[in-house]
């Protein structure tokens, strides 16, 4: 299965998708309730259909916007719109995302999105890419007066804890795109250096990106330093930590 050839199709599908909607009346339009809990709109349940055409019958899905289909081969990661709240109000600020994984959970390609700018960044096992361009993590090792770090979190709790982190007080640079995705392909072509959740995510669809950070050289754990699991459901949560270089990791887990 020419699984690159799929991912990216079917990124190309979601813009197309999601594009000819984004700014209608009907994208914001409230369809239920997702398996994580949240509203799933209108543009969600189009993105996620452009990537259900592209899929053979036989994967196992877990997307955000519907209970996972069980299969007998490959296990699909499927974040439709990574945004949804900006996407409803017709802002281009989101993303979207699609990881495969095979039985034994491990990856063998994703690729992210950013329909602000129409880029698709995509990983496999030969490394991570921008475009078609191959792309790397800064070499970034302290935390200093050029460190940038992404955060993110999902409520307004989660938010106010985030602040009283001392990382926060420390780092001189410190944003929150609203967009995991957004933060990790940054991470990965090198334009910021670190990326925080100490909040609690999950790891099978809010987790699509982890593997880009790896194989641009980046370095991946939750935010006690242990290593981070995929699972095949929506159950399983994590806190994450994900930095350009080990001695930037081992610098903001200390600070963690």
């Amino acid at each position: 299965m020419n699984w690159k050839k799929i991912v990216l199709s079917s990124v190309n599908d979601v813009f197309s998708a999601v594009n000819a909607v984004l700014g209608t009346e009907n994208a914001g339009k409230t369809l239920g309730i997702n398996p994580k809990g949240d509203k799933t709109y209108q543009i969600d349940k189009v993105a996620e259909k452009a990537y259900l055409d592209n899929l053979p019958e036989n994967v196992t899905i877990i997307s955000e916007e519907s209970k996972p289909k069980l299969g007998n081969d490959v296990i699909v990661f499927l974040d439709p719109v990574c945004g949804s709240i900006l996407a409803k109000r017709g802002s281009r600020h989101f993303t979207t995302g699609i990881a495969i994984y095979s039985k034994q959970l491990e990856p063998i390609c994703e690729a992210i999105g950013i329909f602000e700018t129409g880029d698709i960044y995509y990983a496999d096992s030969s490394g991570s890419y921008k475009n078609g361009k191959k792309i790397h993590t800064s070499n970034k090792k302290k935390i200093d007066d050029s460190t940038i770090i992404n955060c993110e979190s999902h409520s307004i709790a989660d938010r106010l804890e985030i602040i009283k982190i001392d990382l926060f007080k420390k780092a001189p640079h410190v944003f929150c795109p609203g967009s995991d995705k957004l933060s990790l392909s940054m991470l990965s072509e090198g334009i910021i250096d670190g990326y925080v959740n100490p909040a609690k995510v999950y790891p099978s669809t809010e987790l699509i990106g982890i593997y880009l950070v790896k194989q641009a050289g980046g370095v991946v754990s939750d935010t006690e330093g242990r290593q981070i699991k995929v699972y095949p459901d929506m159950k399983h949560k994590t806190t994450m930590l994900c930095s350009c270089t080990k001695e930037m990791h081992a610098a903001l887990l200390k600070m963690l």
